[in-house]
């Protein structure tokens, strides 16, 4: 039951803090308040993982590694899995909407939007990769809504091709991994994508997100930073550009298709990634 929530995802999730640390509004109502957010939200899009291993169930059982999520291998029933959908899902919003009311329609669009994809999107060219990317923008959107603190267009595009490019990375993944065979995902694959089409968006989100981020620290926050938070935002552009074209390289030679285990399964990409993180953070601090 708990392996079900898909726990180690919600890291994505933490997507929801990056606003306070970019505005530097960093104290306890603002930490607290998005802490309340960030596991009631979990809680919600732990639910939309449910109902996606629902849809997929038949071709889960079919998947190498998915064939032994809880629903897929029989190990919980689906009318379990359908009850602890419904609690998260409720209980999840309810925390919200005591927490502000005006944060349900960033919940309710997640939910929409993961809906879709699961029952349509996922399997229409283009608009797989762009959903997936609309999730993370919604994550970011949470945020700033829940400490009304207004989120520049930069960090959006930012945020828009990191993400796009990462996901398209993923699914270069599915499509190189010669142990998925039967997978429905991987044919739609195969049927609508080329190596080098992946590789292409790929590439050229990830070096856009780089032009973004080098755009932002260097035009937008430079101006208005003492030396230290300028020279450790400098040293998180150094880190970011190492982690993305080590990810461009290595990404699909990766042996699973889930986006946190192919960075926690290599070490250089996960130090990378954790150093931008890190002087990120203390760089707004």
């Amino acid at each position: 039951m708990i392996k079900v929530l898909r726990i180690n995802q919600w890291s994505k999730n933490l997507l929801i803090f990056v606003v306070m640390f970019a505005a530097n509004s960093i104290n306890f109502t603002n930490v607290s308040i998005l802490s309340i957010l960030f596991f009631s939200f979990s809680l919600i899009v732990s639910s939309t993982y449910i109902f996606n291993d629902l849809v997929d169930i038949q071709s889960d059982q079919n998947h190498p590694s998915k064939k032994n999520r809880p629903l897929a291998s029989g190990k919980l029933s689906k009318n379990k899995g359908v009850i602890i959908m419904i609690i998260l899902f409720f209980t999840g919003n309810v925390t919200i909407f005591f927490l502000d009311q005006n944060l349900l329609i960033y919940s309710f669009s997640y939910v929409f939007f993961t809906l879709i994809y699961s029952l349509k999107l996922k399997y229409l060219k283009y608009a797989d990769l762009i959903n997936i990317s609309i999730l993370f923008l919604i994550r970011l959107s949470i945020g700033g809504e829940a400490l009304s603190i207004n989120i520049s267009l930069a960090l959006y595009i930012f945020v828009f091709f990191s993400s796009l490019g990462v996901v398209a990375g993923k699914k270069l993944s599915i499509l190189e991994n010669k142990e998925i065979v039967n997978s429905k995902v991987k044919v739609f694959l195969q049927a609508k994508y080329t190596n080098s089409e992946l590789k292409n968006v790929m590439n050229s989100s990830l070096i856009l997100s780089i032009v973004t981020y080098a755009y932002w620290v260097i035009l937008i926050k430079a101006p208005s930073l003492e030396i230290f938070s300028l020279i450790t935002l400098l040293i998180s552009l150094v880190t970011f550009c190492y982690f993305i074209f080590y990810f461009i390289n290595n990404s699909y030679n990766s042996n699973t298709e889930e986006i946190i285990e192919m960075i926690l399964d290599d070490k250089k990409v996960l130090l990378s990634l954790l150093l931008f993180l890190g002087t990120f953070f203390v760089g707004n601090l």
